[in-house]
């Protein structure tokens, strides 16, 4: 941590001199465990609406799956950083999850402007 030292001269100033001691950096951001918690809570959600909800909506589904891609990716994050799966198994996380975030993107954008005519019908 820096330290600030100060020395007073004769007339009564002081001039302040700055001393670097060992810096440590420090975390930029949130560690990526926390990320997949919320992310997983965002997924449940997305997927509890789609269950309890009666007339499902073709963009809740595509929201549905964006939450849950990117839960998988945030999930591979997680795995490069503590090394938990084999890379065949990263890489089938990354391609699972690239595929639901595609996948309901285009749902999305297909749908954006029937959501409130076209519903699902649940049988």
């Amino acid at each position: 941590m820096p330290s600030i030292s100060g020395t007073v001269l004769a007339a009564g100033m002081k001039i302040l001199t700055l001393t670097t001691v060992a810096c440590v950096p420090m975390p930029t951001m949130t560690p990526v465990a926390l990320l997949v918690g919320f992310c997983l809570a965002m997924a449940a959600i997305a997927v509890g609406k789609l269950v309890v909800t009666g007339r499902r909506e073709y963009v809740d589904i595509g929201t549905a799956l964006v939450v849950a891609g990117i839960t998988l990716l945030a999930t591979f994050w997680v795995t490069l950083e503590e090394s938990l799966l084999s890379p065949t198994e990263r890489v089938l996380l990354v391609a699972v999850g690239s595929c639901l975030v595609a996948v309901g993107g285009v749902v999305i954008v297909r749908y954006w402007d029937q959501s409130a005519t076209r519903r699902v019908v649940r049988e």
